[in-house]
C-alpha cells in the first residue's frame, strides 16, 4: 500500500471509457466492493475539479443538492441544485428542497432532540440509546410509535 491517491498522475486501475462509465480493475476479487463504492463517502472527481488536499473545502456537487453552507465539524446547509435533472437521474429522487446536517451532537442530546422533533433522522443510523429507549417505553403514546428495524450493524 502506498497510501491514499494523491492527485498526481492516472490511477492505472480506474479508466473512463465515456462520460457515464467507471471501470475498476482489482488486483483480486473483492466481494464486497459493489457495496463499499455505494458508500456516501465515495464519488468520482473529474480531473479538472481534483484539488487535492483542498478538496473537501469545495466538492463537486453532482447531485439533486449542492452545499449551501458548512462549517467544518459542525454543520452542514444543502440545497436544491439548479442543475439537477429528475429526468436524467432515476436514482436520487430528491424528496426535499433543503437539508441541514449537525454534526458532533452527543448522543442523549440527539435522542432528545429526535423526541421533541427537532431532528428528523439520526443520520448515523445509531438508533435511540439507552436513555432515549427508557422514555420511549415509560411513554405510551411515544411507545406505539416506535419500531425496532433491522440494521447493518453489528454491535458486540
Amino acid at each position: 500500500y502506498r497510501g491514499p491517491y494523491d492527485g498526481g498522475g492516472r490511477c492505472p486501475a480506474i479508466s473512463c471509457p465515456d462520460d457515464h462509465t467507471l471501470v475498476f480493475r482489482l488486483r483480486r476479487p473483492f466481494a464486497d466492493f459493489d457495496f463499499l463504492m455505494a458508500q456516501p463517502n465515495t464519488a468520482p472527481v473529474p480531473a479538472h475539479q481534483d484539488r487535492r488536499g483542498r478538496y473537501g473545502q469545495g466538492p463537486v456537487c453532482s447531485g439533486p443538492y449542492r452545499i449551501a453552507r458548512y462549517e467544518p465539524g459542525t454543520r452542514l446547509h444543502l440545497t436544491r441544485s439548479r442543475w439537477w435533472d429528475r429526468d436524467s437521474d432515476p436514482v436520487r429522487p430528491a424528496l426535499f428542497d433543503e437539508l441541514t446536517v449537525d454534526f458532533g451532537v452527543e448522543v442523549d442530546e440527539l435522542d432528545r432532540r429526535l423526541l421533541a422533533g427537532e431532528f428528523h433522522v439520526d443520520a448515523e443510523g445509531r438508533g435511540i440509546q439507552h436513555t432515549g429507549r427508557d422514555r420511549i417505553l415509560a411513554d405510551e403514546t411515544l411507545r406505539a410509535r416506535a419500531d425496532n428495524p433491522a440494521t447493518g450493524f453489528l454491535q458486540y
